[in-house]
């Protein structure tokens, strides 16, 4: 009877500690679905779409660009029609992906920045500020933005 008991109590052993090392988090952008222990690997990729609302003033602007800034750096720019309903990410809009390594979030800062004729006729064209937040992003999901 004992050496029964041994054997099952050392396969049990040899058996939970074979499971495959890796990452475990279904969020991030390696996870293993074969991977029965977390490993500390996982990393995360976070994403937001910009788009505008049919309800959205700008759309009235005589706009020639509609610019989207994160963090301070110019990241795309969007078209001047706007829709009812929000895209997801890459489907439309426009589409911001960061790379957020091994954390899981990350707040960002967003400028929605328009450039227009300001001058009569052929006048000067400058950059005018929009809008502007800020939003935190989460590894594995597509924040949706509304720019009104």
């Amino acid at each position: 009877m004992k050496k029964i008991l041994f054997i099952t109590a050392l396969s049990f052993i040899t058996f939970s500690s074979c499971k495959k090392k890796g990452c475990i988090d279904a969020n991030a952008k390696n996870y293993d679905v074969e991977a029965g222990k977390d490993d500390g690997t996982c990393t995360y990729e976070g994403s937001a779409v910009f788009w505008l609302s049919s309800s959205a003033s700008l759309i009235n602007y005589p706009t020639i660009d509609i610019n989207v800034y994160v963090d301070g750096e110019k990241v795309g720019k969007l078209s001047g029609s706007g829709t009812l309903n929000a895209p997801n990410c890459g489907e439309g809009g426009m589409t911001y992906y960061v790379d957020l390594g091994s954390t899981k979030d990350k707040v960002i800062s967003y400028e929605i920045k328009y450039t227009a004729q300001t001058g009569v006729g052929a006048g000067s064209i400058s950059e005018l500020d929009y809008s502007s937040g800020s939003t935190k992003l989460i590894g594995g999901q597509c924040k949706q933005i509304s720019i009104d």
